[in-house]
């Protein structure tokens, strides 16, 4: 249908060609020679149509293929279907959902990060708090990676299941919002604060934390900052690790616990490991890997 469109359009530009040679031709504007050529070569002249075939064919294989992510979305409504490298999930352990693209994903501010000092340090976005809590009430800040496409607002709300299929702005999509373990009663004082975020096949939410197990990504992207009402959290990670998804063990703990416990654990097994340089509060990055029975956890401790 696309190309008999094209050619109807095709026909009529040269029928309106056709007709201002003519007009030329009857006006004394060209001689006779040249209308005779002027009309030869409108009328020899084609549409290049491998051209049009090949151009053709690449949106319809586009538009395929983008399909073919939808379909498989809409089935994936009981469980994700879960891949290192692809579409998987990161929702708390004691739930599930499906993966989808996010849409209104707000921009990240790409600045290197390799060492910041908490004495002499300067935020990197200007956020404005009260005007996003009157959007959404469930507001409780906004998480920045500098260096990454991490750059979220983050909500919390009575259970662990509401944003996995929510906008920030409570419409649909399935890749949700970044939201903080409904047992963290104490907000963003918890303990230890743990944020949930889907592992996205296009690299939103947290869709981009398998880089960390990279060694040389992980030592030059290790702070996170976390805006809240008149302040910034700035965070240093110390661990990159894979966990059972239990929510029960020490990992999924947002108190109750030693400090010097919860970093001896996470130093077991862990992609990356550094020394914590202060004591103090645990943030907790949660996402899901290609094996339904674990999480990819990204552990910080708060140093201003």
């Amino acid at each position: 249908m696309k190309k008999n469109f094209l050619h109807i359009i095709y026909a009529l530009i040269m029928a309106v060609l056709l007709f201002i040679i003519i007009w030329l031709s009857v006006s004394g504007a060209i001689s006779e020679e040249k209308y005779r050529r002027l009309q030869e070569l409108a009328i020899n002249y084609e549409i290049p149509k491998d051209d049009l075939e090949v151009t053709f064919e690449s949106v319809t294989e586009k538009e395929s293929e983008e399909n073919r992510e939808d379909i498989q979305e809409s089935m994936e409504t009981t469980e994700p279907v879960e891949e290192p490298e692809s579409a998987s999930e990161a929702v708390p352990p004691s739930s599930q959902s499906s993966d989808s693209e996010q849409s209104k994903s707000p921009k990240a501010v790409t600045i290197p990060s390799t060492e910041i000092d908490p004495e002499n340090y300067t935020p990197s976005l200007s956020i404005n708090y009260d005007d996003l809590k009157a959007q959404n009430p469930d507001y409780i800040g906004w998480i920045n990676i500098p260096g990454m496409t991490i750059s979220y607002p983050v909500v919390q709300t009575t259970n662990n299941s509401y944003y996995l299929r929510r906008s920030f702005d409570g419409t649909d999509a399935t890749a949700g919002t970044i939201f903080e373990d409904a047992y963290c009663v104490n907000g963003i004082y918890q303990k230890n604060m743990i944020l949930y975020g889907h592992n996205m096949r296009n690299g939103s939410m947290f869709g981009t934390l398998k880089k960390y197990k990279t060694t040389s990504f992980f030592n030059s992207h290790r702070y996170i900052e976390f805006y809240v009402k008149n302040e910034v959290f700035l965070y240093k990670m110390f661990a990159v690790r894979e966990v059972p998804a239990d929510i029960n063990s020490l990992n999924y703990q947002v108190d109750d616990f030693e400090f010097e416990d919860y970093i001896a654990n996470a130093k077991t097994k862990a992609y990356q490991f550094a020394e914590p340089e202060i004591t103090g509060q645990i943030l907790t990055l949660s996402t899901c890997v290609g094996d339904y029975s674990r999480r990819l956890l990204i552990n910080a401790v708060k140093i201003n």
